[in-house]
């Protein structure tokens, strides 16, 4: 009996491929289909699927045109014959004991899916996605009872799916030849129709983030994941019990992507791409509504000029503090860390006055980094939440929050702590009134230390 089909989706990854099979076949669960899916490889990976096909015969091989992701995935799903189907990108690798895992906690709690945090995965080493900071792994249950689940970054790898739960619902990726994101679709189409969702946060998958190959960084696809947006309304349309409500979380998260697209182009890119998202709304108006009820009052705003009136929109993503301010409001550091970070650093060369929270280690990597970037002129101290004894770090006055809080309302916080406690200060922030604050986490801080304080040895 196979208990877990993995695909592996592959196309010219021969420098990673093999580190990724050696950490599926040696899994610890061994009831498993591993479905190679050469999608028109023209480097050494064919050479390599069939190398390990001829050691393990759980390997079953498929080699095809490119096609692109969509189809080639829907060829696995149609191959897949084990109870659950596991997705494994072909640059990526799992730990030995991920299916194991994720198949034990879906057979005793009989979930739809069970869904695993992960690594981001660099050649220098690795740091954690945190994917489900803020939201509450709780007992199993529908996706819509955690409505927060809809605005997580699509990652749709480091999850196990029921394979009669995807037939029954007629679950399939979108198939665009040459087209990206398709993950998205997906994504939102098992959140919608599983009944029961379990997250762990345990980190089982290692997502390699330094590939300069993904198709996530390839410039050509930049208006793709729009079309992923008609495809889940199409799904929502064509499904003949589908809830009206369904479409608040799909276009909550369609503002966060979007918006996060806007910020990152520029140009007649940036105003094409808004003529796009008006004309994708004005089509579906017509059958589904726009639906806003998990937007805040400014996201409705925008959200109605894009579609109603999209020239004065671009005037707002072309104002210079509009574009990173909203990249930073709406944490969107998980879609393109890069951009985030830059954006981070536009805000700090902006402001007037800085606070950082925190006066350990990582608050002076904070030092260093406004230090290197000649903006240490604007640090007016070091806030913590409990002052045993009045004393400075480099030169500045250490403060306890109150205080910071009643002198400097106006200033912008650096969140520099461990990130285990950075929620907890964030909502305290929030609760005094704080409007300027941003959590430097360690994956943002690992960004920023590369592209902006280059010579540090601080971690």
């Amino acid at each position: 009996m196979t208990k877990v089909s993995i695909l592996i989706p592959i196309f010219n990854t021969e420098k990673f491929l093999r580190q990724c099979l050696d950490s599926i076949i040696n899994q610890t669960l061994k009831e498993i289909e591993i479905i190679c899916l050469n999608d028109g490889s023209t480097d050494g990976c064919p050479k390599i699927i069939e190398e390990y096909a001829k050691k393990d015969e759980r390997i079953k091989v498929v080699h095809k045109e490119n096609t692109g992701y969509g189809h080639t995935m829907n060829v696995g799903l149609a191959l897949a014959e084990g109870d659950y189907i596991g997705i494994v990108e072909s640059d990526d690798y799992v730990a030995d004991n991920m299916f194991e895992f994720l198949y034990s906690m879906a057979i005793n709690e009989q979930c739809d899916i069970v869904k695993a945090d992960y690594y981001f995965s660099y050649e220098e080493g690795v740091l954690q996605a945190n994917l489900f900071d803020g939201l509450e792994c709780r007992d199993t249950c529908p996706a819509k009872e955690m409505p927060q689940l809809f605005c997580l970054t699509p990652t749709i790898w480091s999850a196990i799916y029921k394979k009669q739960f995807l037939t029954d619902n007629k679950i399939l990726f979108h198939e665009t030849p040459g087209a990206s994101y398709q993950d998205l679709s997906f994504t939102f189409k098992v959140l919608l129709k599983a009944k029961r969702i379990r997250l762990t946060e345990k980190r089982l998958l290692f997502y390699r983030h330094d590939n300069p190959d993904s198709s996530i960084y390839d410039e050509n696809k930049k208006f793709c994941v729009i079309d992923e947006f008609y495809e889940i309304r199409r799904f929502i349309f064509n499904d003949a019990y589908h809830e009206i409500d369904d479409l608040k979380y799909v276009d909550k998260t369609a503002y966060i992507i979007f918006n996060n697209y806007l910020t990152k182009l520029s140009g007649p890119d940036q105003y094409t791409f808004i003529q796009k998202v008006s004309q994708y709304y004005q089509e579906w108006m017509k059958i589904l509504p726009f639906n806003d009820d998990m937007l805040a009052p400014e996201a409705k705003n925008i959200m109605n000029q894009i579609i109603y009136q999209p020239r004065e929109a671009i005037k707002y993503y072309q104002h210079p503090t509009n574009s990173h301010v909203n990249l930073i409001k709406n944490n969107l550091f998980s879609l393109n860390a890069a951009i985030y970070a830059k954006a981070v650093m536009a805000h700090i060369f902006e402001v007037d006055e800085i606070i950082i929270y925190g006066a350990g280690k990582v608050g002076d990597f904070i030092y260093q980094l406004l230090k290197k970037n000649d903006q240490q002129n604007k640090l007016q101290g070091y806030c913590v939440t409990l002052l045993t004894s009045p004393e400075t770090i480099n030169g500045y006055k250490i403060q306890a929050c109150k205080q910071c809080f009643e002198k400097y309302p106006n200033a912008l916080y650096l969140v520099a702590t461990n990130d285990k406690y950075q929620n907890e200060i964030l909502k305290n922030l929030k609760s005094h009134g704080i409007k300027q604050v941003i959590s430097m986490h360690t994956e943002l801080r690992s960004t920023l230390k590369k592209k902006y304080l280059l010579a540090s040895s601080i971690s």
